[in-house]
Protein backbone atom coordinates (compact mmCIF):
# COMPACT_ATOMS: atom_id res chain seq x y z
CA UNK A 1 0.00 0.00 0.00
CA UNK A 2 1.47 4.00 -0.70
CA UNK A 3 2.51 5.05 2.56
CA UNK A 4 1.13 8.97 3.19
CA UNK A 5 3.80 9.93 6.00
CA UNK A 6 5.16 8.79 8.74
CA UNK A 7 2.81 9.06 12.36
CA UNK A 8 3.63 8.19 15.72
CA UNK A 9 1.34 5.32 16.55
CA UNK A 10 0.66 4.21 19.97
CA UNK A 11 -0.11 0.17 19.77
CA UNK A 12 -0.09 -1.14 23.28
CA UNK A 13 1.65 -4.47 23.53
CA UNK A 14 0.43 -7.22 26.17
CA UNK A 15 3.55 -8.23 28.31
CA UNK A 16 5.73 -4.98 27.91
CA UNK A 17 5.58 -2.25 30.06
CA UNK A 18 4.73 1.30 29.73
CA UNK A 19 7.86 2.56 27.83
CA UNK A 20 7.50 0.29 25.12
CA UNK A 21 3.81 1.27 23.98
CA UNK A 22 5.03 3.33 21.09
CA UNK A 23 6.46 2.55 18.33
CA UNK A 24 6.51 4.31 14.80
CA UNK A 25 4.47 2.62 11.84
CA UNK A 26 3.98 3.91 8.34
CA UNK A 27 0.30 4.15 7.79
CA UNK A 28 -2.29 4.88 5.35
CA UNK A 29 -5.04 7.12 4.90
CA UNK A 30 -8.65 5.34 4.27
CA UNK A 31 -11.67 7.75 3.76
CA UNK A 32 -14.94 5.96 5.00
CA UNK A 33 -18.25 7.31 3.82
CA UNK A 34 -21.77 5.75 5.38
CA UNK A 35 -24.91 6.59 4.29
CA UNK A 36 -28.16 7.04 5.93
CA UNK A 37 -29.06 3.43 5.84
CA UNK A 38 -26.09 2.46 7.51
CA UNK A 39 -26.24 5.32 10.10
CA UNK A 40 -30.32 5.01 10.82
CA UNK A 41 -30.29 4.52 14.46
CA UNK A 42 -28.09 4.94 17.39
CA UNK A 43 -27.64 1.11 17.17
CA UNK A 44 -26.57 1.27 13.55
CA UNK A 45 -24.31 3.72 14.28
CA UNK A 46 -22.25 2.04 17.13
CA UNK A 47 -22.03 -0.93 14.52
CA UNK A 48 -20.78 1.50 12.02
CA UNK A 49 -17.86 2.36 14.38
CA UNK A 50 -17.07 -1.15 14.87
CA UNK A 51 -16.16 -1.10 11.22
CA UNK A 52 -13.96 2.34 11.82
CA UNK A 53 -12.24 0.93 14.12
CA UNK A 54 -11.57 -2.55 12.41
CA UNK A 55 -9.46 -0.13 9.57
CA UNK A 56 -7.50 1.82 12.80
CA UNK A 57 -6.76 -2.11 13.81
CA UNK A 58 -4.93 -2.68 10.36
CA UNK A 59 -2.83 0.15 10.54
CA UNK A 60 -4.57 2.56 9.01
CA UNK A 61 -5.24 6.45 9.64
CA UNK A 62 -9.39 6.97 9.31
CA UNK A 63 -11.61 10.32 8.00
CA UNK A 64 -14.92 9.22 8.49
CA UNK A 65 -17.69 10.71 6.76
CA UNK A 66 -21.68 10.65 7.13
CA UNK A 67 -24.92 10.95 5.73
CA UNK A 68 -27.88 12.15 7.65
CA UNK A 69 -29.64 9.16 9.39
CA UNK A 70 -32.43 7.70 7.30
CA UNK A 71 -35.05 9.67 6.32
CA UNK A 72 -34.04 12.88 8.73
CA UNK A 73 -33.11 14.67 4.97
CA UNK A 74 -36.28 14.03 3.69
CA UNK A 75 -38.11 15.38 6.56
CA UNK A 76 -36.12 18.40 6.96
CA UNK A 77 -37.00 18.97 2.75
CA UNK A 78 -40.78 18.32 3.71
CA UNK A 79 -40.73 20.81 6.66
CA UNK A 80 -38.96 23.21 4.14
CA UNK A 81 -41.49 22.94 1.49
CA UNK A 82 -44.38 23.26 4.45
CA UNK A 83 -42.93 26.65 5.22
CA UNK A 84 -43.33 27.99 1.63
CA UNK A 85 -45.91 29.10 -0.59
CA UNK A 86 -44.15 30.42 -3.37
CA UNK A 87 -40.41 30.92 -3.98
CA UNK A 88 -37.77 28.57 -2.02
CA UNK A 89 -34.84 30.76 -0.89
CA UNK A 90 -32.12 28.50 -2.01
CA UNK A 91 -29.60 29.13 0.63
CA UNK A 92 -31.88 29.11 3.45
CA UNK A 93 -33.20 26.08 2.08
CA UNK A 94 -29.71 24.90 2.74
CA UNK A 95 -29.26 26.05 5.80
CA UNK A 96 -32.16 23.30 6.62
CA UNK A 97 -31.38 20.10 4.98
CA UNK A 98 -27.45 20.20 5.57
CA UNK A 99 -28.44 20.07 9.77
CA UNK A 100 -29.19 16.16 9.67
CA UNK A 101 -25.28 15.54 8.78
CA UNK A 102 -24.18 17.71 11.89
CA UNK A 103 -26.25 15.39 14.25
CA UNK A 104 -24.85 11.98 12.55
CA UNK A 105 -21.42 13.49 12.48
CA UNK A 106 -21.35 14.26 16.74
CA UNK A 107 -23.05 10.93 17.16
CA UNK A 108 -20.53 9.23 15.63
CA UNK A 109 -17.78 11.34 17.41
CA UNK A 110 -19.86 9.63 20.67
CA UNK A 111 -20.05 6.26 19.83
CA UNK A 112 -16.39 6.08 18.93
CA UNK A 113 -15.11 7.76 22.13
CA UNK A 114 -17.27 6.14 24.20
CA UNK A 115 -15.21 3.04 22.89
CA UNK A 116 -11.97 4.34 23.44
CA UNK A 117 -11.31 5.27 20.18
CA UNK A 118 -9.72 9.62 19.72
CA UNK A 119 -12.56 11.15 17.69
CA UNK A 120 -13.40 14.80 16.45
CA UNK A 121 -16.45 15.95 14.55
CA UNK A 122 -16.04 18.95 11.77
CA UNK A 123 -18.45 20.75 10.18
CA UNK A 124 -17.72 21.94 6.75
CA UNK A 125 -17.31 25.52 7.44
CA UNK A 126 -14.45 23.92 10.05
CA UNK A 127 -12.22 22.87 7.61
CA UNK A 128 -13.34 24.51 5.19
CA UNK A 129 -14.75 22.79 2.01
CA UNK A 130 -15.42 25.62 -0.14
CA UNK A 131 -18.07 25.54 -2.93
CA UNK A 132 -19.53 27.65 -5.48
CA UNK A 133 -22.65 29.94 -4.81
CA UNK A 134 -25.06 27.47 -6.32
CA UNK A 135 -26.73 26.35 -3.48
CA UNK A 136 -28.87 23.07 -3.69
CA UNK A 137 -26.46 21.48 -6.12
CA UNK A 138 -23.43 23.18 -5.68
CA UNK A 139 -19.35 22.18 -6.53
CA UNK A 140 -16.42 21.52 -4.47
CA UNK A 141 -14.02 24.01 -5.28
CA UNK A 142 -11.30 23.65 -2.60
CA UNK A 143 -10.53 22.51 0.95
CA UNK A 144 -8.10 22.88 3.86
CA UNK A 145 -7.35 19.51 4.67
CA UNK A 146 -5.07 21.06 7.67
CA UNK A 147 -7.36 20.49 10.35
CA UNK A 148 -7.94 17.43 9.19
CA UNK A 149 -4.51 16.35 9.36
CA UNK A 150 -3.54 18.04 12.63
CA UNK A 151 -6.77 16.12 14.20
CA UNK A 152 -5.05 12.42 12.07
CA UNK A 153 -1.61 13.68 13.57
CA UNK A 154 -3.17 13.53 17.27
CA UNK A 155 -4.08 10.19 17.08
CA UNK A 156 -7.83 10.81 16.78
CA UNK A 157 -10.89 10.03 13.70
CA UNK A 158 -12.00 12.43 12.05
CA UNK A 159 -15.45 12.82 11.26
CA UNK A 160 -16.71 14.71 8.90
CA UNK A 161 -20.71 16.00 8.00
CA UNK A 162 -20.69 14.99 4.27
CA UNK A 163 -23.14 17.11 1.96
CA UNK A 164 -22.57 20.66 2.66
CA UNK A 165 -20.20 23.06 1.64
CA UNK A 166 -19.43 26.84 2.57
CA UNK A 167 -20.42 29.33 -0.39
CA UNK A 168 -17.96 32.23 -1.56
CA UNK A 169 -20.02 34.52 0.53
CA UNK A 170 -19.85 32.73 3.67
CA UNK A 171 -23.21 30.85 3.62
CA UNK A 172 -23.56 27.19 3.87
CA UNK A 173 -24.04 25.13 0.40
CA UNK A 174 -25.61 21.45 0.00
CA UNK A 175 -23.70 19.23 -3.10
CA UNK A 176 -26.59 17.72 -4.01
CA UNK A 177 -28.46 14.97 -3.00
CA UNK A 178 -26.18 11.68 -2.20
CA UNK A 179 -23.46 14.22 -1.76
CA UNK A 180 -22.06 13.35 0.99
CA UNK A 181 -20.24 10.70 -2.03
CA UNK A 182 -18.89 13.95 -3.22
CA UNK A 183 -17.66 15.24 0.22
CA UNK A 184 -15.87 11.83 0.75
CA UNK A 185 -14.23 11.29 -2.30
CA UNK A 186 -12.90 15.50 -2.30
CA UNK A 187 -10.90 14.44 1.10
CA UNK A 188 -9.85 11.70 -0.30
CA UNK A 189 -8.82 13.02 -3.39
CA UNK A 190 -6.96 16.26 -2.04
CA UNK A 191 -5.64 14.16 0.97
CA UNK A 192 -4.23 11.58 -1.14
CA UNK A 193 -5.89 8.57 0.43
CA UNK A 194 -4.80 4.92 -0.30
CA UNK A 195 -8.61 4.92 -1.52
CA UNK A 196 -12.44 5.37 -0.34
CA UNK A 197 -14.75 3.07 0.79
CA UNK A 198 -18.64 3.77 0.19
CA UNK A 199 -20.68 2.09 2.47
CA UNK A 200 -24.42 1.72 1.99
CA UNK A 201 -27.31 -1.05 2.25
CA UNK A 202 -26.26 -2.75 -0.42
CA UNK A 203 -23.90 -5.24 -1.48
CA UNK A 204 -22.02 -3.06 -4.36
CA UNK A 205 -23.12 -2.03 -8.14
CA UNK A 206 -25.85 -3.90 -10.04
CA UNK A 207 -26.89 -4.03 -12.82
CA UNK A 208 -30.01 -2.83 -11.92
CA UNK A 209 -31.72 -1.53 -8.71
CA UNK A 210 -31.33 -4.78 -6.11
CA UNK A 211 -34.56 -3.37 -4.63
CA UNK A 212 -36.47 -3.92 -8.00
CA UNK A 213 -34.78 -6.79 -9.76
CA UNK A 214 -34.23 -9.69 -6.87
CA UNK A 215 -31.67 -11.23 -9.65
CA UNK A 216 -30.08 -8.24 -10.81
CA UNK A 217 -26.33 -8.89 -10.96
CA UNK A 218 -23.80 -7.42 -8.64
CA UNK A 219 -20.64 -5.84 -10.82
CA UNK A 220 -17.56 -7.32 -9.15
CA UNK A 221 -15.45 -4.16 -11.16
CA UNK A 222 -15.87 -1.74 -12.80
CA UNK A 223 -14.26 1.30 -14.72
CA UNK A 224 -14.98 5.33 -13.61
CA UNK A 225 -16.39 5.88 -17.25
CA UNK A 226 -18.75 3.11 -16.83
CA UNK A 227 -20.04 4.03 -13.39
CA UNK A 228 -20.33 7.25 -14.64
CA UNK A 229 -22.28 5.63 -16.98
CA UNK A 230 -24.95 4.35 -14.47
CA UNK A 231 -24.81 6.79 -12.12
CA UNK A 232 -25.79 9.91 -14.79
CA UNK A 233 -28.45 7.74 -15.56
CA UNK A 234 -30.39 7.32 -12.37
CA UNK A 235 -27.91 4.11 -10.83
CA UNK A 236 -28.60 5.16 -7.14
CA UNK A 237 -25.15 3.83 -5.52
CA UNK A 238 -23.15 6.72 -6.09
CA UNK A 239 -23.38 10.51 -7.14
CA UNK A 240 -21.69 10.97 -10.58
CA UNK A 241 -19.81 14.32 -9.46
CA UNK A 242 -17.93 12.05 -7.08
CA UNK A 243 -16.97 9.33 -9.78
CA UNK A 244 -15.84 12.11 -11.55
CA UNK A 245 -13.67 13.12 -8.39
CA UNK A 246 -11.96 9.83 -8.16
CA UNK A 247 -11.11 9.59 -11.50
CA UNK A 248 -9.42 12.92 -11.98
CA UNK A 249 -7.69 11.81 -8.62
CA UNK A 250 -6.81 8.63 -9.47
CA UNK A 251 -8.57 7.52 -5.70
CA UNK A 252 -9.91 3.76 -6.33
CA UNK A 253 -13.30 3.49 -4.55
CA UNK A 254 -15.17 0.64 -3.04
CA UNK A 255 -18.82 0.46 -3.02
CA UNK A 256 -19.68 -1.90 -0.11
CA UNK A 257 -22.49 -2.53 2.35
CA UNK A 258 -22.35 -2.14 6.19
CA UNK A 259 -24.71 -4.86 7.12
CA UNK A 260 -22.17 -7.87 5.91
CA UNK A 261 -18.72 -8.49 4.98
CA UNK A 262 -19.07 -8.85 1.23
CA UNK A 263 -16.29 -7.77 -1.10
CA UNK A 264 -18.72 -5.25 -2.64
CA UNK A 265 -17.91 -3.29 -6.13
CA UNK A 266 -14.34 -1.66 -6.90
CA UNK A 267 -13.96 1.07 -9.25
CA UNK A 268 -10.90 2.22 -10.62
CA UNK A 269 -9.25 2.35 -14.50
CA UNK A 270 -9.71 -0.92 -14.97
CA UNK A 271 -12.26 -1.39 -18.93
CA UNK A 272 -14.72 -4.02 -19.57
CA UNK A 273 -15.46 -5.77 -22.45
CA UNK A 274 -19.39 -6.05 -23.07
CA UNK A 275 -22.43 -4.59 -25.17
CA UNK A 276 -24.29 -3.94 -22.32
CA UNK A 277 -23.59 -2.59 -18.04
CA UNK A 278 -27.33 -2.41 -16.87
CA UNK A 279 -30.82 -0.86 -16.53
CA UNK A 280 -30.72 2.24 -14.46
CA UNK A 281 -34.24 3.97 -13.34
CA UNK A 282 -35.32 6.69 -11.03
CA UNK A 283 -39.16 7.93 -10.41
CA UNK A 284 -40.47 10.93 -9.04
CA UNK A 285 -39.26 13.20 -11.93
CA UNK A 286 -41.53 16.33 -13.72
CA UNK A 287 -41.33 16.64 -17.35
CA UNK A 288 -41.12 19.92 -19.22
CA UNK A 289 -42.45 19.61 -22.98
CA UNK A 290 -41.95 22.72 -24.33
CA UNK A 291 -41.93 24.24 -27.51
CA UNK A 292 -40.49 27.27 -28.89
CA UNK A 293 -40.44 29.91 -30.80
CA UNK A 294 -37.60 31.58 -32.25
CA UNK A 295 -33.72 30.58 -32.22
CA UNK A 296 -34.58 27.16 -30.60
CA UNK A 297 -31.00 26.63 -29.73
CA UNK A 298 -30.16 30.17 -27.86
CA UNK A 299 -33.10 29.80 -26.22
CA UNK A 300 -32.38 26.04 -24.97
CA UNK A 301 -29.43 27.11 -23.83
CA UNK A 302 -30.72 30.18 -21.54
CA UNK A 303 -33.60 28.15 -20.07
CA UNK A 304 -31.48 25.41 -18.57
CA UNK A 305 -28.70 28.31 -17.53
CA UNK A 306 -31.53 29.46 -15.69
CA UNK A 307 -32.64 26.56 -14.25
CA UNK A 308 -28.84 25.38 -13.34
CA UNK A 309 -28.48 29.03 -11.91
CA UNK A 310 -31.61 28.77 -9.72
CA UNK A 311 -30.17 25.57 -8.02
CA UNK A 312 -32.36 23.18 -10.13
CA UNK A 313 -30.61 20.29 -11.32
CA UNK A 314 -31.63 18.63 -14.86
CA UNK A 315 -31.30 15.69 -15.11
CA UNK A 316 -32.22 15.43 -19.04
CA UNK A 317 -33.16 17.54 -21.63
CA UNK A 318 -33.09 16.51 -25.47
CA UNK A 319 -33.97 19.06 -28.35
CA UNK A 320 -36.27 17.47 -31.56
CA UNK A 321 -34.91 17.35 -34.98
CA UNK A 322 -35.37 18.15 -37.77
CA UNK A 323 -37.11 20.80 -36.40
CA UNK A 324 -35.52 20.91 -32.92
CA UNK A 325 -38.49 23.95 -31.75
CA UNK A 326 -39.45 21.11 -29.20
CA UNK A 327 -37.59 20.82 -26.00
CA UNK A 328 -37.94 18.81 -23.26
CA UNK A 329 -36.42 18.77 -19.51
CA UNK A 330 -36.58 16.66 -16.39
CA UNK A 331 -36.48 17.71 -13.18
CA UNK A 332 -37.29 16.24 -9.70
CA UNK A 333 -40.53 16.48 -8.73
CA UNK A 334 -39.54 18.57 -5.54
CA UNK A 335 -38.37 20.92 -7.96
CA UNK A 336 -41.32 21.24 -10.31
CA UNK A 337 -43.17 24.46 -8.87
CA UNK A 338 -40.29 26.08 -8.97
CA UNK A 339 -38.93 25.21 -12.41
CA UNK A 340 -42.25 26.38 -13.43
CA UNK A 341 -42.01 29.53 -11.88
CA UNK A 342 -38.73 30.18 -13.19
CA UNK A 343 -39.70 29.63 -16.81
CA UNK A 344 -43.23 31.23 -16.80
CA UNK A 345 -40.85 34.38 -15.77
CA UNK A 346 -38.71 33.79 -19.03
CA UNK A 347 -41.51 32.63 -21.37
CA UNK A 348 -43.24 35.62 -23.07
CA UNK A 349 -42.62 35.31 -26.71
CA UNK A 350 -40.14 32.20 -26.03
CA UNK A 351 -42.19 29.73 -25.08
CA UNK A 352 -45.32 28.87 -27.06
CA UNK A 353 -47.05 25.94 -25.30
CA UNK A 354 -45.96 24.16 -22.02
CA UNK A 355 -47.03 20.75 -21.31
CA UNK A 356 -45.69 19.52 -17.64
CA UNK A 357 -46.01 15.77 -16.67
CA UNK A 358 -46.09 15.14 -12.81
CA UNK A 359 -45.27 11.52 -12.30
CA UNK A 360 -42.66 10.37 -15.20
CA UNK A 361 -39.87 8.16 -14.70
CA UNK A 362 -36.77 7.46 -16.25
CA UNK A 363 -35.45 4.25 -17.41
CA UNK A 364 -32.22 3.40 -19.28
CA UNK A 365 -30.14 0.77 -21.09
CA UNK A 366 -26.45 1.70 -20.46
CA UNK A 367 -23.50 0.44 -22.22
CA UNK A 368 -21.99 0.50 -25.56
CA UNK A 369 -24.65 1.16 -27.88
CA UNK A 370 -23.37 3.22 -31.06
CA UNK A 371 -22.47 -0.24 -32.76
CA UNK A 372 -25.83 -1.90 -32.42
CA UNK A 373 -27.91 1.57 -31.73
CA UNK A 374 -31.23 0.98 -34.22
CA UNK A 375 -31.24 -2.90 -33.24
CA UNK A 376 -31.63 -2.09 -29.56
CA UNK A 377 -34.03 0.70 -30.27
CA UNK A 378 -36.14 -2.39 -32.48
CA UNK A 379 -36.01 -4.76 -29.78
CA UNK A 380 -36.75 -2.01 -26.43
CA UNK A 381 -40.06 -0.97 -28.88
CA UNK A 382 -40.85 -4.91 -29.15
CA UNK A 383 -40.57 -5.41 -25.43
CA UNK A 384 -42.97 -2.55 -24.79
CA UNK A 385 -45.35 -3.60 -27.46
CA UNK A 386 -45.31 -6.74 -25.81
CA UNK A 387 -46.02 -4.92 -22.62
CA UNK A 388 -48.65 -2.80 -24.10
CA UNK A 389 -46.75 0.29 -22.62
CA UNK A 390 -46.68 3.46 -24.02
CA UNK A 391 -43.79 5.78 -23.52
CA UNK A 392 -43.03 9.42 -23.41
CA UNK A 393 -39.94 9.98 -25.54
CA UNK A 394 -36.88 7.76 -26.12
CA UNK A 395 -33.52 9.05 -26.70
CA UNK A 396 -30.28 7.67 -27.50
CA UNK A 397 -26.93 8.49 -27.25
CA UNK A 398 -23.77 6.29 -27.71
CA UNK A 399 -24.12 5.31 -24.10
CA UNK A 400 -27.34 4.61 -23.27
CA UNK A 401 -30.88 4.74 -24.65
CA UNK A 402 -32.95 6.60 -22.64
CA UNK A 403 -36.86 6.18 -21.90
CA UNK A 404 -39.68 8.61 -20.11
CA UNK A 405 -42.72 6.93 -18.84
CA UNK A 406 -45.36 6.81 -16.52
CA UNK A 407 -43.58 6.06 -13.24
CA UNK A 408 -46.34 3.53 -12.71
CA UNK A 409 -45.07 1.42 -15.30
CA UNK A 410 -41.54 1.52 -14.30
CA UNK A 411 -40.82 -1.39 -12.61
CA UNK A 412 -42.43 -3.54 -15.52
CA UNK A 413 -40.46 -2.21 -17.79
CA UNK A 414 -37.23 -2.41 -15.90
CA UNK A 415 -38.04 -5.78 -15.00
CA UNK A 416 -38.41 -6.57 -18.75
CA UNK A 417 -35.23 -4.86 -20.39
CA UNK A 418 -33.16 -6.37 -17.63
CA UNK A 419 -34.62 -10.23 -18.65
CA UNK A 420 -33.79 -9.23 -22.60
CA UNK A 421 -30.57 -7.09 -22.14
CA UNK A 422 -28.58 -8.34 -18.83
CA UNK A 423 -30.01 -11.98 -18.18
CA UNK A 424 -29.66 -13.44 -21.64
CA UNK A 425 -26.31 -11.64 -22.38
CA UNK A 426 -22.93 -13.24 -20.91
CA UNK A 427 -21.86 -11.64 -18.12
CA UNK A 428 -19.31 -8.55 -18.14
CA UNK A 429 -15.68 -9.41 -18.50
CA UNK A 430 -12.70 -7.71 -17.05
CA UNK A 431 -10.07 -5.63 -19.30
CA UNK A 432 -6.97 -5.21 -18.03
Amino acid sequence: MQCIEIFLLKIEIKGMNEGNKYRYEPMTLIVQKFGGTSLANVDRIKSVAQRVIAEIEQGHQVVVVVSAMAGVTNQLVGWSHQCVDHHMTPSEYDVVVSSGEQVTAGLMALALNDLGIKSRSWLSWQIPIKTDHHHKNAQILSMDTKVIQDSLSKGEVAIVAGFQGLTPDGRISTVGRGGSDYTAVAIAVAMKATRCDIYTDVDGVFTADPRLITNARKLDHLSYQDTLDLAGRGAKVLQPQSVESAQKGHVPLRVLSSFNNNEGTVISNLSHKGAFLGITSRRDRAMFVLELKGDADAISKQIQKILIESSIEIDYSCRFEPVGQTLTILVAKDDQEDAEARLNAYAQGKIVSKTIYSKVAQVAVVGQIERKSQEIQTKIKSILDELDISIYQMNVDDRSVSLLLSSEKMEEVVKALHNVFILQQPLIKEVA
